[in-house]
């Protein structure tokens, strides 16, 4: 009983984490929980830890300030609740799913097609050499009926 209630108070502690948007040299733009490696790029942090439960660490002058009082550059200057978007990657993946999917298809249809072509010139050749074989019989035919007469 005593371990959940310790686990229990410890799940918040464990639940903070950072995200850390890395850019390589190249352009590539990876994010992970752990600082890129010295020398593999830029990193920024986009999420801040979340701060313990209990009151807020914000300074006395700013929690008194009112719209008035704000700054005309305030609106410039992201917010505490500004969410940073990262594009869906599965999405992505479905695409090319689709995509070589449709390819797949096209490929099968040209096979079909292919196969066809040569089945019919098999049949093609085979009836051309089937009447070549009737001309040939018919010429043996010719030349055998004048000999017997």
């Amino acid at each position: 009983m005593k371990l959940a209630v310790i686990a229990l108070l410890l799940l918040p502690v464990c639940a903070q984490a950072q995200v850390y948007k890395c850019v390589a040299p190249d352009g590539s733009t990876s994010y992970a929980t752990v600082p890129c490696p010295e020398g593999a790029g830029e990193t920024t942090r986009i999420i801040e830890p979340v701060p313990p439960s209990g009151a807020l660490n914000i300074p006395y002058s700013e929690q008194t300030q009112t719209e008035e009082d704000a700054p005309a550059d305030a609106e410039d200057k992201p917010s505490a609740t500004t969410v940073t978007g990262i594009p869906d990657s599965e999405e992505s993946r479905r695409a090319q799913k689709k995509e070589q999917m449709r390819e797949d298809e096209l490929q099968h249809k040209k096979d079909l097609y292919d196969e066809a072509l040569r089945k019919r010139e098999r049949l093609e050749n085979a009836e051309q050499l089937e009447r070549l074989e009737r001309l040939e019989r018919l010429e043996r035919q010719q030349q055998t009926i004048p000999q017997s007469q």
